[in-house]
Protein backbone atom coordinates (compact mmCIF):
# COMPACT_ATOMS: atom_id res chain seq x y z
CA UNK A 1 0.00 0.00 0.00
CA UNK A 2 1.38 3.70 -1.24
CA UNK A 3 1.94 5.76 2.15
CA UNK A 4 2.56 9.50 2.14
CA UNK A 5 2.72 11.58 4.84
CA UNK A 6 3.63 15.11 6.26
CA UNK A 7 4.98 15.60 9.39
CA UNK A 8 3.42 18.81 11.44
CA UNK A 9 4.84 18.95 15.09
CA UNK A 10 7.39 16.52 16.61
CA UNK A 11 5.24 13.22 17.06
CA UNK A 12 2.22 14.41 14.54
CA UNK A 13 0.99 14.96 10.99
CA UNK A 14 -1.50 14.05 8.46
CA UNK A 15 -1.18 10.38 6.44
CA UNK A 16 -2.24 9.81 2.69
CA UNK A 17 -3.15 6.46 1.77
CA UNK A 18 -3.10 7.47 -2.05
CA UNK A 19 -5.21 5.02 -4.98
CA UNK A 20 -2.50 5.76 -7.03
CA UNK A 21 0.80 8.18 -7.84
CA UNK A 22 0.07 10.72 -10.68
CA UNK A 23 2.95 12.30 -10.98
CA UNK A 24 6.34 12.51 -9.32
CA UNK A 25 9.48 14.68 -10.09
CA UNK A 26 11.99 17.31 -9.31
CA UNK A 27 11.75 20.32 -11.06
CA UNK A 28 14.67 22.57 -10.88
CA UNK A 29 13.31 24.22 -7.90
CA UNK A 30 11.52 21.61 -5.86
CA UNK A 31 10.34 18.19 -5.25
CA UNK A 32 6.66 17.98 -7.32
CA UNK A 33 4.31 15.14 -6.25
CA UNK A 34 0.50 14.81 -6.97
CA UNK A 35 -1.49 11.93 -5.61
CA UNK A 36 -4.79 10.44 -6.17
CA UNK A 37 -7.09 9.83 -2.81
CA UNK A 38 -10.50 8.76 -2.19
CA UNK A 39 -11.25 11.58 0.69
CA UNK A 40 -9.72 14.68 -0.71
CA UNK A 41 -9.43 13.95 -4.76
CA UNK A 42 -5.88 15.08 -6.12
CA UNK A 43 -3.14 16.64 -3.91
CA UNK A 44 -0.20 18.54 -4.44
CA UNK A 45 2.44 18.51 -2.35
CA UNK A 46 5.83 21.03 -3.08
CA UNK A 47 8.80 19.67 -0.78
CA UNK A 48 6.75 17.07 1.08
CA UNK A 49 4.12 19.69 2.12
CA UNK A 50 0.50 19.70 1.13
CA UNK A 51 -0.41 22.67 -1.02
CA UNK A 52 -3.91 22.28 -1.88
CA UNK A 53 -6.41 19.32 -2.71
CA UNK A 54 -9.38 19.32 -4.73
CA UNK A 55 -11.60 18.52 -1.51
CA UNK A 56 -10.23 21.55 0.60
CA UNK A 57 -8.68 23.94 -1.73
CA UNK A 58 -10.87 26.74 -2.01
CA UNK A 59 -10.92 26.85 2.20
CA UNK A 60 -7.28 28.96 1.76
CA UNK A 61 -7.80 30.24 -1.82
CA UNK A 62 -10.97 32.09 -0.80
CA UNK A 63 -9.53 33.02 3.03
CA UNK A 64 -6.54 34.34 1.40
CA UNK A 65 -8.22 36.10 -1.53
CA UNK A 66 -11.74 37.87 -0.21
CA UNK A 67 -10.84 39.38 2.86
CA UNK A 68 -8.27 41.50 1.40
CA UNK A 69 -10.28 41.88 -2.01
CA UNK A 70 -12.83 43.37 0.26
CA UNK A 71 -11.18 45.97 1.96
CA UNK A 72 -10.05 47.89 -0.85
CA UNK A 73 -12.68 50.21 -2.68
CA UNK A 74 -11.69 49.74 -6.31
CA UNK A 75 -8.91 47.41 -6.68
CA UNK A 76 -8.06 47.11 -10.44
CA UNK A 77 -4.54 45.85 -10.52
CA UNK A 78 -3.15 42.87 -8.33
CA UNK A 79 -0.32 41.41 -7.88
CA UNK A 80 -0.15 37.58 -6.58
CA UNK A 81 3.57 35.93 -5.89
CA UNK A 82 4.12 32.47 -5.69
CA UNK A 83 0.21 30.85 -6.19
CA UNK A 84 1.52 28.29 -8.72
CA UNK A 85 -2.14 26.12 -8.20
CA UNK A 86 -4.16 29.19 -9.75
CA UNK A 87 -6.29 28.81 -7.21
CA UNK A 88 -5.69 32.26 -5.99
CA UNK A 89 -5.82 34.46 -9.43
CA UNK A 90 -9.04 32.32 -9.67
CA UNK A 91 -10.46 33.82 -7.40
CA UNK A 92 -8.99 37.35 -7.92
CA UNK A 93 -10.52 36.72 -11.74
CA UNK A 94 -14.11 36.69 -9.77
CA UNK A 95 -14.09 40.46 -9.33
CA UNK A 96 -15.17 42.02 -12.92
CA UNK A 97 -13.24 45.57 -11.87
CA UNK A 98 -9.97 43.75 -11.87
CA UNK A 99 -8.36 44.97 -14.85
CA UNK A 100 -4.86 42.93 -15.04
CA UNK A 101 -3.61 40.47 -12.54
CA UNK A 102 0.41 39.64 -12.30
CA UNK A 103 1.04 36.05 -10.85
CA UNK A 104 4.86 36.06 -10.12
CA UNK A 105 5.64 31.98 -9.76
CA UNK A 106 9.35 31.13 -10.15
CA UNK A 107 8.69 27.29 -10.76
CA UNK A 108 7.27 26.73 -14.42
CA UNK A 109 6.76 23.00 -13.38
CA UNK A 110 4.53 23.68 -10.95
CA UNK A 111 2.23 26.10 -13.46
CA UNK A 112 1.93 22.91 -15.81
CA UNK A 113 1.18 20.48 -13.01
CA UNK A 114 -1.91 22.61 -12.32
CA UNK A 115 -3.07 22.59 -16.03
CA UNK A 116 -2.81 18.94 -16.61
CA UNK A 117 -4.00 18.44 -13.04
CA UNK A 118 -5.90 20.91 -11.62
CA UNK A 119 -7.85 22.33 -14.12
CA UNK A 120 -10.35 24.22 -11.86
CA UNK A 121 -7.70 25.81 -10.72
CA UNK A 122 -5.60 26.45 -13.25
CA UNK A 123 -8.17 27.95 -15.36
CA UNK A 124 -7.28 31.46 -14.83
CA UNK A 125 -3.65 31.26 -16.65
CA UNK A 126 -5.56 31.19 -19.63
CA UNK A 127 -7.45 34.35 -18.75
CA UNK A 128 -6.76 37.55 -20.71
CA UNK A 129 -6.74 40.22 -17.34
CA UNK A 130 -3.80 37.50 -15.95
CA UNK A 131 -0.18 37.62 -16.95
CA UNK A 132 2.23 35.01 -15.73
CA UNK A 133 5.63 35.50 -14.96
CA UNK A 134 8.23 32.99 -14.05
CA UNK A 135 10.54 34.77 -11.96
CA UNK A 136 11.92 34.71 -8.10
CA UNK A 137 9.01 37.04 -6.90
CA UNK A 138 11.33 38.80 -4.70
CA UNK A 139 13.39 40.29 -7.71
CA UNK A 140 10.51 41.14 -9.54
CA UNK A 141 9.60 42.93 -6.01
CA UNK A 142 12.31 44.83 -6.43
CA UNK A 143 12.50 45.24 -10.11
CA UNK A 144 9.37 46.32 -11.28
CA UNK A 145 8.20 50.05 -12.11
CA UNK A 146 4.74 49.04 -12.03
CA UNK A 147 2.22 49.63 -8.64
CA UNK A 148 -0.87 47.35 -7.60
CA UNK A 149 -3.57 48.15 -5.75
CA UNK A 150 -3.38 44.28 -4.17
CA UNK A 151 -0.73 42.21 -3.15
CA UNK A 152 -1.43 38.16 -2.63
CA UNK A 153 1.39 36.39 -0.87
CA UNK A 154 0.68 33.42 -1.64
CA UNK A 155 4.16 31.77 -0.84
CA UNK A 156 5.83 28.90 0.12
CA UNK A 157 6.46 28.24 4.39
CA UNK A 158 8.85 30.89 5.67
CA UNK A 159 11.47 27.79 5.73
CA UNK A 160 14.84 27.63 3.04
CA UNK A 161 14.78 30.08 0.52
CA UNK A 162 11.72 31.05 0.76
CA UNK A 163 12.36 32.83 4.11
CA UNK A 164 13.62 36.34 2.15
CA UNK A 165 9.76 36.72 1.74
CA UNK A 166 9.35 37.18 5.62
CA UNK A 167 12.54 39.32 6.27
CA UNK A 168 12.32 43.07 6.73
CA UNK A 169 14.48 43.81 3.72
CA UNK A 170 11.74 42.32 0.99
CA UNK A 171 8.60 44.22 2.90
CA UNK A 172 10.79 47.38 2.39
CA UNK A 173 10.92 46.57 -1.03
CA UNK A 174 7.16 45.56 -1.00
CA UNK A 175 6.03 48.50 -0.17
CA UNK A 176 7.77 50.00 -2.78
CA UNK A 177 4.81 48.74 -5.64
CA UNK A 178 2.00 49.57 -3.65
CA UNK A 179 -0.50 52.19 -4.78
CA UNK A 180 -1.38 55.02 -1.54
CA UNK A 181 -4.43 53.49 -1.60
CA UNK A 182 -3.73 49.39 -1.08
CA UNK A 183 -4.22 46.55 0.48
CA UNK A 184 -1.85 43.10 1.25
CA UNK A 185 -2.68 39.73 2.22
CA UNK A 186 -0.04 37.46 3.38
CA UNK A 187 -0.54 33.86 4.41
CA UNK A 188 1.13 33.33 8.13
CA UNK A 189 1.83 29.84 8.92
CA UNK A 190 -0.48 27.38 11.02
CA UNK A 191 -1.46 29.29 14.35
CA UNK A 192 -1.15 25.49 16.32
CA UNK A 193 2.58 24.64 15.01
CA UNK A 194 3.75 27.57 13.90
CA UNK A 195 3.29 30.30 16.59
CA UNK A 196 6.88 31.13 16.95
CA UNK A 197 6.66 32.07 12.89
CA UNK A 198 3.64 33.85 13.05
CA UNK A 199 4.59 36.21 16.23
CA UNK A 200 7.67 37.02 14.52
CA UNK A 201 5.76 37.97 10.65
CA UNK A 202 3.07 39.72 12.06
CA UNK A 203 5.87 42.10 14.25
CA UNK A 204 7.96 42.27 11.06
CA UNK A 205 4.69 43.42 8.62
CA UNK A 206 4.00 45.85 12.10
CA UNK A 207 7.51 47.38 11.08
CA UNK A 208 6.53 47.98 7.25
CA UNK A 209 2.66 48.86 7.59
CA UNK A 210 0.74 51.25 9.52
CA UNK A 211 -2.28 48.70 9.86
CA UNK A 212 -1.82 45.16 10.27
CA UNK A 213 -5.02 43.15 11.13
CA UNK A 214 -4.53 38.82 11.61
CA UNK A 215 -7.18 36.39 10.99
CA UNK A 216 -8.09 32.63 10.46
CA UNK A 217 -9.61 30.11 8.72
CA UNK A 218 -10.21 26.18 8.62
CA UNK A 219 -7.77 24.25 5.66
CA UNK A 220 -8.09 20.55 7.02
CA UNK A 221 -5.05 19.23 5.25
CA UNK A 222 -3.16 22.15 6.48
CA UNK A 223 -1.27 21.65 9.87
CA UNK A 224 -3.43 21.68 13.03
CA UNK A 225 -6.53 22.36 10.04
CA UNK A 226 -6.49 25.70 10.93
CA UNK A 227 -4.24 28.74 8.91
CA UNK A 228 -3.44 31.93 9.92
CA UNK A 229 -3.40 35.13 7.33
CA UNK A 230 -2.44 39.03 7.77
CA UNK A 231 -4.02 41.63 6.50
CA UNK A 232 -1.59 44.71 5.66
CA UNK A 233 -2.19 47.89 5.03
CA UNK A 234 0.32 51.40 4.28
CA UNK A 235 -2.95 53.51 5.69
CA UNK A 236 -3.64 54.35 9.39
CA UNK A 237 -6.78 52.19 8.55
CA UNK A 238 -8.56 49.95 6.36
CA UNK A 239 -11.29 50.90 3.91
CA UNK A 240 -14.25 50.12 4.12
CA UNK A 241 -15.81 46.55 3.73
CA UNK A 242 -17.10 46.86 0.17
CA UNK A 243 -19.60 44.04 0.80
CA UNK A 244 -19.60 43.11 -3.05
CA UNK A 245 -18.94 39.45 -3.28
CA UNK A 246 -18.78 37.40 -6.07
CA UNK A 247 -21.50 34.27 -6.51
CA UNK A 248 -20.19 30.81 -6.58
CA UNK A 249 -18.01 30.91 -3.21
CA UNK A 250 -17.76 27.67 -1.30
CA UNK A 251 -16.15 28.91 1.73
CA UNK A 252 -16.38 33.25 2.54
CA UNK A 253 -19.63 34.99 2.63
CA UNK A 254 -20.36 38.44 4.50
CA UNK A 255 -21.39 36.84 7.73
CA UNK A 256 -18.24 35.10 8.15
CA UNK A 257 -15.76 37.98 7.41
CA UNK A 258 -15.99 40.06 10.75
CA UNK A 259 -16.03 36.38 12.45
CA UNK A 260 -12.37 35.51 11.05
CA UNK A 261 -10.95 38.86 12.51
CA UNK A 262 -12.53 37.55 15.91
CA UNK A 263 -9.40 35.67 17.44
CA UNK A 264 -9.77 33.57 20.39
CA UNK A 265 -7.62 33.94 23.80
CA UNK A 266 -5.04 32.19 22.94
CA UNK A 267 -4.29 33.66 19.61
CA UNK A 268 -5.08 37.10 20.94
CA UNK A 269 -2.03 37.01 23.44
CA UNK A 270 0.27 36.66 19.96
CA UNK A 271 -0.15 40.38 18.88
CA UNK A 272 0.12 43.37 20.85
CA UNK A 273 -3.19 45.54 20.04
CA UNK A 274 -3.70 43.55 17.15
CA UNK A 275 -6.14 46.42 15.76
CA UNK A 276 -6.99 49.12 13.08
CA UNK A 277 -4.02 51.76 13.06
CA UNK A 278 -1.43 49.05 14.67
Amino acid sequence: MIRVEEIHGKDSGIVFLPERILYHRRSRYQDILVFETRDYGRVLMLDGLVMTTERDGFFYHEALVHPVMQHHPDPRRVLILGGGDGGTAREVLRYPDVERVVVVEIDPDVVEVAREFFPEFAEAFHHPRLELVHEDASVFVGETKEKFDVVLMDTSDPVGPATVFYEPAFFDKLTGVLEPVSVVGIQAESPIFHRDRLKKLYETARGAFRTVRPYTAPVPTYPGGQWAFLLASPQPSLPAFRRMIPDGLSFYHEDLHRALFALPPYLRVLFDNPVEGS
